[in-house]
């Protein structure tokens, strides 16, 4: 397999050969639990006052807990809801390089999800 192109999703297009040696194209994308679970880790080394960490980890653990289910609507819901929060704190409690990291991740997620 040799990957030729990655998105801003984290999605890589790679050519493959099948086990009847047919090539062709490929489409990788991440799983929007271990996307999820990266944007944890990302919040927590911000080492941010403990309120709003707590409330931005709980919307990301709950919409992978929706994800569980099956629930999509809730869990874009909740990453939405994760974006909005972001927003209004870039510039106070959140630097604006923080923010713009944490709301790439968020739309990562968005992507791997299939949020409108």
């Amino acid at each position: 397999m040799n990957a030729s192109a990655i998105n801003d999703a984290g999605q890589i297009v790679a050519w493959a050969r099948n086990d009847s040696g047919m090539d062709g194209a490929v489409l990788l994308s991440p799983c929007a639990g271990a996307l999820i679970g990266s944007l944890v880790e990302i919040i927590r080394s911000y080492e941010l006052p403990q309120g709003l960490e707590n409330s931005l980890v709980t919307k990301l653990e709950n919409a992978l807990a929706a994800l569980a289910v099956g629930d999509t609507e809730t869990a874009c819901g909740l990453v939405g809801a994760f974006v909005n929060e972001t927003q209004a704190q870039d510039g106070k409690k959140l630097t604006a390089e923080q923010a713009g990291e944490m709301i790439d991740g968020a739309e990562a997620i968005r992507a791997a999800i299939g949020c409108p």
